[in-house]
């Protein structure tokens, strides 16, 4: 049972260390922006023809919109829909590569060189 709470205990400080982790929401069209995941953060992308790179390690980064080209530094999650979006990736935040979600038309999600 004392692992068993001290596994629960281990969780509950995991959350509480992320639970002022930043989260940026980007609403535009045509910027060039970057933004720092800091260490669990979340970054949203609405819009069309943004160029972002986010640094940081980041818990889920979205893509919502048309023609944006994001580079990633480190995530766990992406997810990307819309058409024509450009994704890249270095590696995973918390895990050896992120979990991808992709809907629409055109979009595209690959590990950087």
């Amino acid at each position: 049972m004392t692992k068993l709470a001290f596994a629960f205990a281990l969780l509950a400080s995991a959350s509480i260390a992320r639970a002022d982790a930043p989260e940026h929401v980007i609403n535009d069209a045509a910027q060039t922006v970057t933004v720092d995941c800091g260490d669990g953060g979340k970054v949203v992308v609405n819009g069309s023809s943004n160029n972002v790179t986010v640094t940081g390690g980041c818990a889920k980064v979205a893509v919502n919109g048309s023609a944006n080209n994001v580079a990633i530094d480190a995530a766990d999650k992406i997810a990307v829909t819309g058409s024509g979006n450009h994704v890249t990736y270095k590696k995973g935040f918390t895990k050896k590569s992120p979990k991808v979600a992709r809907t629409g038309v055109g979009n595209k999600v690959s590990r950087a060189k």
